[in-house]
């Protein structure tokens, strides 16, 4: 071959996505926590944990890696069989996954702090050139790179390849006018070279053959060879199929005779369908399966997963509808929280004995009051639907009187705390709401009153100071709080133009204060009409930066090539934030995830990523603002610290036994209610502020 031969034309050949596509990706773990308050008098602060783990099947003693993906390989014929069956069985149908399907599952477990989501995806062994275009970021071998020595310039990969800058037969670079080669690692040393394109180039890009893992720069110059040469199969002497397709598509393409079972070559050579799968041509159906935690009656009636008319259960995932007893069955919802009222104990029972007593009717998708027949929507409105509370939601919802009784679930009857917690009107076990000041760590109810935290007659212990105060008066120091399953639409983020609390992106977008401008705006003025991005708006504190944070996290949904964000797929129409649900913006319906997925709509990960963001876990504590008081006082200075309560105690300025704080300053012994009263001691959950006073 000529030293000129010119490549422009075979570069344009080069699965350049594909290669890309094909790169395995690596254990990804992310965590993300956001703390919102606010500096008003009474505010709320929200904490929201969310856990998301990407994990590849690991084996036991033996594996084999083929396109980034690791692969049990159990040790044992009877372990081996039982693997296959426990695949099997994950799949519609009880079709296996075979060396064309990818069978991709996430998990989705409820946590006490956010929710957990464990990905597993078994991957096509079979390498097979399939492109779908405008699926990913900007391709490593379209950013700028490389420098021209020439001119100076910076140039992509395929420019540099094209220009002869790069020789992808001997891996090296010119590194000079005089055409001096350099390997990349030296022109990487040099700064010819961009570390990130460098790197990508010489490490593995998923491509696996003759058991050797291939670098990108090795699939390109195997790519290269077979435009110029044809590449014949090794093993089976056949020319390589590059534009594979299913056989639904093969058929509208008018490739597949339905008649006589053939399919038809680009030279018009006719195969049989047997034959055209075992050459490639043809691509066995590519199944992809997102599965979310089963999630309790009431919270699916807030996530509008209920079907009005018929009170069946939507599976968001596969848009498939179950009665309540099929959907406790296919593990949708979650039959064993104690979320149902049985109007005839004044007791709360699960979903699954409300069946069995007829409380709950799956066939008519209905709560059966006496004669009345309630949706499940207005059931819930009722209180006849709803999960344990905490203590604070308890609080706020007026079910605690001043003696600290609790109301019954039928509001019949005055309970305490233990009994409250018996017919499961409080939470006991699964809501972390309860602040230990030792460890600075909220636990569960339980875990409070096995600490002598919560005491048995309603009143909460300072386990570090060893004052007793009530429950509402806890809440009210933040050392009880409440959580809440919400979408991220429905987390207050938003500033109104009257300058009260934030509301929710929902709440601000139904009222008009929300606009697409500039990816994003707030209105701030009634009057002047006037908006502010969102940007804009994270720095003068009108839209909670964590808030935003998420909603410009990528999504999966690719339009022209760039991914889009939560806000832009939003303002794009791709998602309905009332709902949570993704739209099918072509056909203005909605297109439940793993159809999603399996059309390109949506990248796995960006499913993923979107049900968590509609399950967040989000906490609620009210914070006191410490008003400070100053006295001038003629030709003297005097300097006011204000310490936390727990800092105090160890200073030794608290007397437990007489309930007294002296003043470091005056050396005064005073009353501790006084204390705080006159801003000279703080509770712990404020942070110790300092301020001067001059005449």
């Amino acid at each position: 071959m000529s030293d000129d031969y010119d490549f422009r034309h075979e570069l344009q050949n080069v699965p350049w996505r594909l290669v890309e596509q094909m790169q395995p990706q690596p254990f990804k773990t992310f965590r993300t926590e956001f703390h919102m308050s606010s500096a008003s008098e009474h505010t709320s602060t929200y904490t929201t944990t969310t856990h998301y783990s990407k994990q590849y099947i690991q084996t036991t003693k033996t594996s084999r890696t083929e396109n980034g993906t690791t692969i049990k390989i159990p040790d044992d014929q009877q372990s081996q069989s039982r693997w296959n069956r426990d695949e099997t069985d994950k799949i519609a149908n009880g079709r296996p996954p075979d060396k064309h399907t990818t069978l991709t599952q996430i998990i989705q477990e409820p946590q006490t702090w956010g929710s957990t989501m464990q990905f597993t995806e078994i991957k096509s062994l079979k390498r097979v050139h399939k492109v779908h275009e405008g699926i990913g970021t900007e391709s490593i071998t379209d950013l700028a790179g490389i420098i021209n020595p020439y001119t100076g310039e910076r140039m992509t990969i395929r420019e540099a390849i094209a220009n002869r800058i790069l020789d992808v037969r001997t891996g090296k670079i010119v590194a000079s006018p005089d055409g001096t080669q350099i390997t990349i690692d030296e022109a990487q040393r040099l700064g010819l070279i961009d570390t990130k394109i460098a790197e990508s180039l010489q490490s593995p890009c998923g491509i696996r053959e003759d058991g050797h893992d291939l670098t990108l720069l090795e699939a390109i110059q195997r790519e290269i060879y077979e435009a110029e040469h044809g590449f014949m199969d090794p093993s089976e002497k056949r020319i390589k199929v590059n534009h594979s397709t299913t056989i639904s598509q093969a058929i509208d393409d008018g490739r597949v005779d339905v008649t006589s079972g053939t399919y038809t070559l680009e030279n018009g050579e006719r195969i049989d369908i047997r034959e055209a799968y075992k050459r490639g041509y043809l691509l066995q159906h590519t199944e992809v399966k997102l599965q979310t935690g089963a999630v309790p009656l009431s919270d699916a009636i807030s996530q509008s997963l209920i079907d009005d008319r018929t009170g069946w259960i939507v599976d968001r995932n596969s848009g498939n509808k179950y009665q309540i007893d099929a959907a406790i069955k296919c593990n949708v919802v979650d039959g064993d929280v104690r979320e149902i009222v049985d109007p005839k104990t004044d007791n709360k029972i699960t979903v699954i004995q409300a069946i069995d007593k007829g409380i709950i009717n799956p066939k008519l998708g209905k709560y059966i009051l006496g004669y009345e027949k309630l949706t499940f929507l207005e059931a819930k409105r009722r209180q006849l639907i709803v999960k344990p509370k905490t203590l604070k939601e308890v609080v706020d919802d007026n079910l605690i009187d001043e003696n600290g009784k609790i109301s019954s679930p039928l509001h019949q009857t005055a309970l305490t705390l233990l009994e409250a917690a018996n017919r499961a009107v409080l939470d006991v076990d699964s809501v972390e709401s309860i602040l230990d000041l030792r460890t600075n760590k909220y636990v569960t109810l339980s875990e409070a009153l096995k600490e002598g935290i919560i005491l048995p007659d309603s009143r909460f212990r300072n386990t570090v100071t060893g004052e007793i105060i009530s429950i509402p008066e806890a809440v009210s120091r933040g050392y009880i709080i409440s959580v809440v399953r919400k979408s991220i639409f429905d987390v207050d983020g938003f500033q109104p133009p009257d300058k009260s609390d934030h509301i929710s992106f929902n709440a601000a977008n139904a009222k008009g204060y929300i606009s697409k401008k500039n990816n994003g705006s707030l209105l701030i003025s009634k009057k002047s009409g006037k908006l502010i991005p969102f940007t804009e708006g994270v720095n003068s504190g009108e839209v909670k930066p964590e808030v935003f944070e998420m909603l410009s996290r990528p999504i999966g949904i690719v339009e022209n090539q760039k991914e889009l964000s939560v806000l832009e797929a939003v303002f794009r129409g791709y998602i309905d934030p009332k709902t949570g649900n993704l739209i099918d913006v072509s056909a203005n319906k909605i297109i439940y995830l793993n159809e999603a997925i399996a059309q390109h709509l949506i990248s796995p990960e960006g499913a993923a990523m979107l049900n968590s963001l509609l399950n967040l876990n989000v906490s609620t504590k009210i914070t006191r603002t410490l008003v400070q008081r100053y006295v001038t006082v003629t030709n003297k200075d005097i300097k006011q610290e204000v310490i936390t309560y727990t800092e105090a105690l160890r200073l030794g300025l608290i007397n437990n036994e007489l309930q007294t704080y002296t003043d470091p300053v005056t050396k005064e012994a005073i009353p501790i209610v006084q204390a705080i009263s006159e801003g000279k001691l703080a509770p712990d959950t404020e942070s110790s502020e300092k301020s001067n006073h001059g005449e």
